[in-house]
């Protein structure tokens, strides 16, 4: 099957978002999905304010809004005191310095908003059960085969399908994701009430020696996301569901008993290995462009995976059709931002995970730092102003 208009393989935020963008630029576009359903796993997501202004360069602020849960500070502990270093207000002043608010969501929330949109598109052709076979690249089009269906061969292919991406892997063999020493543990618990000076409604960052937790409530039935944080690799790279909590226990058991009152005791688990898509020298082959995860995907250390995905989409929105090769534009406008943030993404482990007696340097210097220079070393971040 010949169509004339762009493929975006991977129905997940980075995929829906571009189709969007697409369409909002008079774009037809074909998003096709291995599953048997567009759906979202996961969590919690943190959406700093370059997330928040790409949503509405792309115009899905409205929709997106109602899911958002804004913090009103971000609290900076230490893991094993349980003192507080330093905390972020998020109120006016936060918003006047960088042009939106700082929200967190559901991830699940955030995606069936964004679906929500893309099913009202008219443009938006949704095709689930499309397992990827091949792709054959070419200078004028790419062609797909499909896994027990027929092929498609379009003139353009954006691949949003992910950090293990199946398009990445045979345009670029060698570039796969590379395994980083941390196990990362997840949660979503039931909301707890303040405790211990403890603002659960905050967006909370403990630090401690080989570990960090940071935890803040999401959804509109406002659980607490949990996302535990432990150096050492778990064996293999694959998601495992249900981790037994004696194994969380056992990573933890040096935190300060505030944090334990957190995470101990909770079922359901769900944990995977830290990995990153090291600087690619090229996104792209021939007609055929990677975004999102595929391209850079990195550790949330900086929780910027989701910001930097609808990033992707509101550049691509913009950039669409001011030259045939537009997507060339694309990568030069993206590569070297997302490059940075995965360096200093990468850079966050190390000082997150400090034993003493630098773990102590580390917290006077934050102190001593205050609120403003903290943010603005965040700045080049945040900063980020798309083109409606």
């Amino acid at each position: 099957m010949k169509i004339d208009h762009p493929v975006i393989v991977g129905g997940g935020i980075a995929g829906l978002a571009t189709a969007w963008g697409l369409h909002a630029r008079g774009v037809p576009v074909t998003v096709i999905e291995q599953a048997a359903a567009f759906s979202e796993i996961g969590a919690g997501l943190q959406l700093g304010p370059n997330a928040v202004k790409a949503l509405m360069a792309l115009d899905l602020w409205d929709v997106v809004r109602p899911i958002i849960h804004s913090p009103p500070e971000i609290h900076v502990r230490d893991a094993m005191s349980g003192k507080l270093i330093q905390r972020i207000q998020l109120g006016q002043a936060f918003r006047s310095l960088f042009g939106a608010d700082y929200g967190v969501a559901h991830r699940a929330d955030l995606h069936a908003a964004i679906l929500s949109k893309v099913k009202q598109s008219g443009t938006i052709e949704l095709r689930t059960d499309h397992r990827l076979a091949s792709i054959t690249p070419s200078p004028l089009s790419t062609k797909v085969e499909i896994s027990g269906l027929s092929s498609i061969e379009c003139p353009l292919l954006l691949a949003a399908d992910g950090i293990h991406s199946a398009v990445r892997s045979q345009i670029f063999p060698a570039a796969k994701k590379i395994n980083l020493p941390y196990t990362f543990f997840r949660n979503l618990l039931p909301v707890i009430v303040d405790h211990d000076d403890v603002a659960m409604d905050c967006v909370n960052l403990w630090m401690g020696r080989n570990c960090h937790v940071v935890h803040y409530p999401v959804g509109t039935t406002h659980r607490l996301n949990v996302v535990a944080v432990a150096s050492g690799a778990m064996g293999d790279e694959h998601w495992s569901v249900d981790s037994g909590p004696n194994e969380v226990e056992r990573k933890f058991a040096d935190v300060h008993d505030r944090l334990k009152r957190v995470v101990f005791g909770a079922k359901g688990w769900s944990k995977w290995q830290a990995g990153h898509v090291a600087n690619l020298p090229l996104w792209h082959q021939h007609r055929v462009c990677l975004i999102g995860d595929a391209a850079h995907g990195t550790v949330p250390f900086l929780a910027q995976g989701g910001a930097m995905a609808l990033e992707d989409a509101a550049t691509a929105k913009q950039l669409y059709r001011t030259r045939p090769e537009w997507f060339v534009d694309f990568e030069i406008a993206r590569k070297a931002r997302t490059a940075r943030l995965d360096q200093q993404s990468r850079s966050m482990a190390r000082t997150y995970h400090l034993a003493q007696p630098a773990a102590a340097i580390r917290n006077l210097v934050m102190k001593l730092l205050g609120e403003k220079a903290f943010l603005s070393r965040l700045a080049w971040i945040y900063a980020f102003t798309p083109e409606k």
